[in-house]
């Protein structure tokens, strides 16, 4: 099926805006990506265009769902905290800290997206630029920009539009109303709504049993007031609240590596839960000493808290917490437009938002720290619970973003003239971002099973009759946090010309120039310890005891616990003899040794880990960057008569350089330092209108990037055991940025069609090839002495489909009082790569599959536009396809102190199939 629409739109690809007009011909779209009103014939680049009524024909209720509408473009929210943008095979992930490849812009003022994700309600229009962006936008991208215009007031008369729609994961309500606020028609207001809560994807966490969920809310206040003839004035204020749980879903299967009384081939009847052996105090890589859990009495348990396998169908989470993310923000437009003659225009832009955005995230995504059971190599009758559930391990962080973004823009436009035109503009944007932050690592978690599993220091007589069955450090969580601020202040100068060269041929040219001046810091500081409680032994029984042990005529049972204080000293109950034996006092003796070595794990511990609390993320002669480019534009276009138009053009774009924080040892400066990136692009496109009742744009581009700016996952390094003080292989806590070379090569083609006045059809299509040319790619092979491995590649970019395709079908049928009509709208997508560091012998990240998304709407709706009702079916065939593939879930995720030998991965999978109804009425 996704390979037949996949044709199918191929030979007939969405339209971009409203299909057709009352008299059966197809409607022109203006688009206003030069700053100002044209036709989109009339522009020498590659956009895409959804007007507010596609929107809300095919009930687009968030800004992410635009995906669905166009092809090539991505817009993806990751998590609880980031949300991403990428287009034309150009994939940027918001971990990485470098600017983004696609910038965001509502109603003229730059945006960042997580404040614009999730609510899309009462918009006059959206407009997708494609390929470098250097020359008008607020920002450089090297991948495109997308143009939000809201609906602007109606001053004539009382008018408004009431939507809602209910599914079976939740419900959606908004509206608008119009206010004229002058008899003279010169003032007005609109006032919007929009509330929203859904289950998402419907994953819940097992391990607290919490479905995903989403609940956003939002208003927005428009006024329009024209004071005079010559002077029009737009404000805006809208204000976002938005709350979300959901904890990543994990897919794959613990180890089955054999355990004891097992082998490979004959693995226990339950696949255990899985610890690192531990040999001088520190956690190693491996081996795994693996034990199934058992109740008290040796029985096997099935315990559901400890899943071995998660499929993609069970729709499951398994992290130690939930994860949330709540965003809080305020956003300020305003245009002020003042025509000075027939031929000079000035317009100022001002833009002013304040957000706050916190969130909690896991780094125990998959429980692993609360699962340990510690195999002592004793018989499995012995095996106690561990610490199945337990709650003193903390493996969380929590943030806290608080974002100020000042923008002004001022230009001064000719307008109308004969043969040449011109703009002069000023632009200027001053962000101020903090980020606060808490992170939770267990800094000791585990006894040493080289004094717990008979060491030789321990006397023989001690070996039988106790039995350490179970232990672990508690409480040992060290506290880390701080303040991160991000500041920057870009100023650029731009200037545009258009010569009209005669007829038939237009030259346009635009330059700019920016200045970029920050200031960045990441130092992290110890902040203490957490529920520094106790250390338990524990057996069966839940403590740690001598087993009831027959000494001659006398019945023993020595201690329940072993405690420290703040300090860490160990402090151990009275031991009463009560008749002289030898084995006893061997086993004395032998809890003397626990209590010195306790000593020393603890001590020890705690001064490795403090001496590495306090960090300077970034030093100081990186935290004042300043970086300087000229972008610009050059095209030519050639209406070779009133049906078919052509043109060629060129485009840079710059990203600045910077530098990779991450919390932690981190893998050297010269590792972590990244150029800044340009974007070189030329395009050639054909339009065509056939009778005014279909219409064709294609684009082919070739893109070269020099310095592209890549982002790495998964990544080791030689870094510093924190235990040991010695050079040890690490995992990078996050990720890396790089530049590399790269060439993309593409097509972009949109259409619409107007078959019959009762049958519309439209798409679009984006074939992308993005490949490294020649670069040095962060790996995880590292030759001897390095401290990060590089891997020359030309292989294909991670992060993006090389083909994408939209197709949309509408057949309406006139009744007496009524039109019924058919909607359908399909999107096929191919697989990705993953962002995963690989080696040197692995071929290829792991790739998602390709996925096709149908949605059908069936209803009435009056004649006079007046009501509509549908019945709708979103993702029709249930395609549950992942869409990404990212980090593994085992492991502690707090340094990669050690990778199970079998592990879950976070998967993103597309949402479920949703049934709905959906009212909407205007008045």
């Amino acid at each position: 099926a996704g390979l037949a629409l996949a044709a199918a739109a191929a030979l007939l690809p969405l339209p971009p805006a409203s299909a057709q007009t009352g008299d059966g011909f197809l409607e022109e779209i203006v688009v206003t990506a030069q700053k100002r009103e044209q036709s989109l014939r009339e522009v020498a680049a590659s956009i895409s265009v959804v007007d507010g009524e596609r929107i809300q024909e095919l009930d687009i209720l968030r800004f992410e769902d635009l995906e669905r509408v166009t092809s090539g473009l991505q817009l993806i929210r990751q998590n609880q905290r980031n949300v991403t943008i990428s287009n034309r095979g150009v994939f940027y992930d918001p971990e990485s800290g470098s600017s983004a490849s696609v910038d965001v812009y509502q109603n003229g003022v730059v945006q960042r997206p997580d404040n614009i994700f999730g609510a899309l309600y009462d918009i006059g229009q959206v407009e997708i630029l494609r390929g470098p962006q250097g020359s008008l936008q607020g920002a450089t991208s090297p991948a495109g920009a997308i143009i939000v215009n809201t609906a602007r007031p109606n001053m004539e008369e009382v008018a408004g539009h009431f939507q809602a729609s209910y599914h079976d994961l939740g419900e959606n309500l908004q509206g608008a109303l119009d206010l004229p606020l002058s008899a003279q028609n010169t003032f007005g207001a609109r006032l919007a709504f929009y509330t929203d809560q859904n289950d998402q994807n419907e994953i819940t966490n097992l391990r607290t049993g919490r479905v995903q969920d989403a609940e956003t809310r939002s208003y927005r206040a428009s006024v329009q007031w024209l004071p005079n003839d010559e002077v029009t004035i737009n404000v805006s204020y809208q204000n976002v609240d938005q709350t979300l749980y959901g904890t990543p879903q994990l897919v794959g299967t613990r180890t089955n590596i054999a355990s004891a009384g097992a082998t490979a081939d004959a693995p226990p009847e339950i696949t255990p839960c899985f610890i690192p052996s531990m040999t001088d105090g520190s956690l190693m890589r491996a081996p795994y000493l693996m034990m199934p859990l058992v109740d008290a009495r040796g029985m096997a348990i099935a315990d559901e808290r400890c899943p071995q396998t998660l499929t993609a169908d069970d729709d499951a989470a398994y992290a130690a917490a939930d994860m949330y993310g709540i965003t809080e923000a305020d956003i300020y437009t305003m245009e002020w437009e003042w025509n000075i003659s027939d031929e000079h225009s000035m317009t100022y832009v001002m833009g002013f938002t304040d957000s706050l955005k916190s969130a909690r995230t896991e780094n125990d995504l998959s429980s692993n720290l609360d699962l340990q059971t510690i195999a002592l190599g004793v018989p499995p009758t012995f095996m106690g619970p561990g610490v199945v559930n337990d709650t003193d391990y903390l493996s969380h962080q929590t943030t806290a973003t608080a974002v100020e973004t000042w923008t002004h823009e001022l230009r001064l436009a000719s307008h109308d003239r004969p043969f040449w035109n011109y703009l002069f503009g000023f632009y200027l944007n001053d962000q101020e971002t903090t980020t606060a932050f808490r992170a939770f690592s267990t800094a000791a978690r585990y006894l040493p099973s080289a004094f717990l599993n008979t060491p030789p220091s321990v006397p023989a007589a001690m070996q039988s009759p106790v039995n350490f069955t179970a232990g672990h450090l508690e409480g040992m969580n060290i506290i880390t946090g701080g303040d991160i601020p991000v500041n920057a202040e870009t100023l650029a100068l731009f200037t545009a010309h258009t010569f009209n060269l005669g007829d038939a041929w237009t030259l346009e040219a635009a330059l700019r120039w920016q200045q970029t001046d920050g200031f960045r810091q990441s130092d992290i500081n110890g902040l203490g310890f957490h529920q520094e409680e106790r250390i338990t032994l524990q057996n069966a029984e839940g403590t740690f005891k001598f087993p009831i042990t027959q000494m001659g005529a006398t019945l023993v049972t020595m201690g329940t616990a072993i405690e420290t204080d703040v300090d860490g000293e160990v402090t151990m109950p009275a031991i009463t003899v009560a008749q002289t034996d030898p084995s006893f006092v061997a086993q004395a003796t032998a809890l003397a040794t626990v209590q010195a070595t306790l000593d020393d794990i603890v001590d020890g511990t705690k001064r490795n880990t403090l001496a590495q609390a306090n960090i300077v993320g970034i030093p100081l002669a990186y935290q004042n960057p300043e970086d300087d480019a000229v972008t610009g534009s050059l095209s030519l276009r050639w209406d070779i008569n009133d049906s078919l138009t052509g043109h060629v053009a060129y485009n840079r774009s710059y990203r600045v350089g910077g530098i990779s924080v991450n919390p932690g040892d981190a893998p050297g400066v010269e590792n972590q330092l990244y150029d800044g990136e340009t974007a070189d692009s030329v395009e050639l496109g054909v339009r065509m209108l056939i009778g005014g009742r279909a219409e064709f744009n294609l684009v082919g581009y070739y893109q070269l990037f020099d310095g592209y700016q890549g982002f790495i996952r998964e990544l080791t390094y030689l870094g510093t055991n924190p235990a040991t003080g010695q050079p040890a292989v690490q995992s990078l806590s996050g990720g890396l940025v790089f530049n590399g070379d790269m060439v993309s090569t593409g097509l972009d083609f949109d259409w619409r069609l107007l078959l019959a006045e009762s049958l519309t059809l439209g798409g679009t299509l984006n074939w992308n090839q993005s490949e490294f040319d020649g670069a040095n790619v962060p790996c995880n092979d590292r030759e001897d002495g390095e401290i990060v491995g590089y891997c020359e590649s030309s292989d294909r970019i991670p992060g993006s489909p090389e083909l994408q395709a939209s197709l949309f079908l509408e057949w309406v049928l006139n009744l007496r009082q009524a039109q019924f009509f058919i909607r359908s709208n399909n999107k096929f997508s191919d697989g990705i790569l993953s962002t995963r560091a690989v080696g040197k012998d692995d071929t290829r990240p792991t790739e998602t599959g390709s996925y096709t998304l149908s949605d059908l709407f069936i209803g009435l709706r009056s004649l006079n536009d007046i009501w509509e009702l549908s019945a709708y079916a979103k993702n029709l065939a249930d395609e549950r396809t992942a869409t990404d593939l990212r980090n593994p879930g085992g492991g502690s995720g707090t340094s990669g102190n050690f990778d199970p030998a079998g592990y879950f991965t976070e998967i993103r999978r597309l949402p479920p199939r949703t049934y709905g109804l959906r009212l909407r009425y205007n008045f």
